[in-house]
């Protein structure tokens, strides 16, 4: 199997894309970040992927007790007054990648992207 890449905003970009208001329901951007990441690490694992690369959002990291330099131990509060529904979609779709990585044991890496 050679090298390739898939980007999942050319497949469902409205998981990735800044939204230009807030959506009356968070859900609106929640579940398609939530799914559509872990859409396409189903489709890696059962296509046999060595390794995945997900580039992340430093939305997923930076609203909350943390500061930098983040680890892996630093998430948005998805609770916090700061957590608009953006950075809870990111949130979300990246706790749910960890945690699909670690249940089917698979090589992945993430990189937050500020």
């Amino acid at each position: 199997m050679g090298c390739g890449i898939f980007r999942r905003d050319r497949c469902d970009p409205r998981g990735v894309t800044f939204p230009s208001s807030i959506p009356k329901d968070e859900n609106e951007l929640v579940l398609p970040a939530r799914e559509g990441t872990l859409r396409v690490l189903r489709a890696a694992k059962d296509a046999g992927v060595r390794r995945v690369v997900l580039t992340s959002s430093i939305a997923a990291i930076s609203y909350g007790p943390g500061r930098a330099p983040f680890s892996e131990a630093d998430w948005t509060d998805v609770d916090g007054v700061l957590a608009t529904p953006y950075y809870k979609s990111k949130t979300l779709a990246e706790r749910a990648a960890w945690n699909f990585a670690r249940k089917m044991a698979l090589n992945w890496s993430s990189s937050i992207r500020a």
